[in-house]
């Protein structure tokens, strides 16, 4: 049997991902290194909380969940699972309500992952007196310290962001030690990821292929920068919005078959959510 067939599912999901190879080497490492302290005693349990950075659309909650399976398969997680929220839902509307929220959210997350999406909006260096989110960084910095070998809090947001969130609480940083940044897809990779979901779902022509990669080499570079970007998500949307070219044009043939062509994927592309993303407008019509 080659490496490949000994890993377990959590590291194959992490191989099918486009564009993850040096962040696959850094989860491997850092998987390493608490498997390593808890077959010795003499060392203490490494704080396994972690920061995504990152734009949108780039893999991070797709990462934390296979992170979760990971560490269930190598015995560092009890249960695994995956529980996902935005830094405002921590936080409560009246005084005093904020800690037992996020401790409640916390219980439920023991043993498993805990994904906090925007974790950046709990600070801001100018919050009004009313507002809570220091409350929940300091009920979650206490969480992470008490339960630091039962449970994983990921935190993700932009780099700039995030960065300033790490004011927001003397110990928040010293507890994440991780972090691992998400870098836009190029051009090449979001073309990948197109092909990748319509071959597992449909037949395709040659001419759509052609024509969905001279659409994603004409990306804006500064669209692929922009923070507007959706990256993965962009090209999922597009990618639905061809097959329902697609299967409307089946229907209307009286054909049950779906075998996605160059027509569908101009008329989806043609709409105004894609189109405005390229440097020049995607052809339209005949050759």
């Amino acid at each position: 049997m080659d490496e490949k067939a000994l890993e377990n599912k959590g590291y194959e999901s992490l191989y099918e991902m486009i564009g993850m190879e040096k962040i696959t080497e850094r989860i491997k490492e850092i998987i390493a290194q608490v498997k390593f302290s808890m077959g010795d005693e003499k060392l203490d349990r490494p704080s396994i909380h972690m920061r995504f950075t990152g734009a949108p659309g780039t893999g991070k909650t797709t990462v934390a969940r296979i992170i979760g399976q990971i560490m269930k398969e190598e015995g560092i997680l009890r249960k695994g699972a995956f529980l996902e929220y935005t830094g405002r839902d921590l936080v409560a509307e009246f005084v005093g309500q904020t800690a037992v929220k996020t401790s409640s959210i916390c219980r439920d997350s023991y043993g498993s992952v805990l994904f906090i999406d925007e974790a950046y909006s709990l600070y801001a260096s100018d919050q009004s007196k009313n507002d809570f989110g220091k409350e929940a960084l300091t009920t979650l910095v206490s969480e992470m310290e008490n339960h630091r070998d039962d449970m994983l809090i990921v935190m993700a947001g932009y780099t700039d962001e995030m960065d300033e969130l790490m004011k927001g609480n003397p110990g928040l940083r010293s507890r994440m030690p991780y972090i691992i940044d998400f870098p836009n897809y190029t051009k090449e990779q979001l073309f990948e990821i197109y092909m990748l979901m319509v071959r597992k779902h449909f037949e395709y022509t040659d001419e759509l292929k052609e024509e969905a990669y001279n659409y994603f080499m004409s990306i804006s570079d500064s669209t692929l920068s922009s923070k507007e970007f959706a990256n993965a998500r962009f090209v999922r949307n597009l990618y639905e919005r061809t097959w329902s070219k697609g299967a409307l044009r089946a229907q209307l043939a009286g054909r049950g078959k779906v075998v996605l062509d160059r027509d569908d994927f101009i008329a989806a592309s043609s709409e105004k959510e894609f189109s405005e993303k390229l440097t020049i407008k995607t052809r339209l019509g005949f050759y």
